[in-house]
């Protein structure tokens, strides 16, 4: 089966970069860290997004 660029464009909007991974573990890290010093229900919000983009 050969490869057309549609099915490469397609393949590849589903992987996230190596740069967007380390954006979002360090994105992620900063909410949940802020989120855990502030002890209230927002910041434990915060960091339960932070966690998502972590995951």
């Amino acid at each position: 089966m050969t490869s057309t660029p549609e099915n490469q464009l397609a393949s590849s909007q589903g992987e996230a970069s190596e740069a967007e991974r380390w954006a979002s573990l360090i994105g992620g890290g900063a909410l949940v860290l802020m989120g855990l010093r502030q002890g209230s229900l927002r910041g434990a919000l915060t960091a339960l997004a932070g966690g998502g983009l972590i995951y």
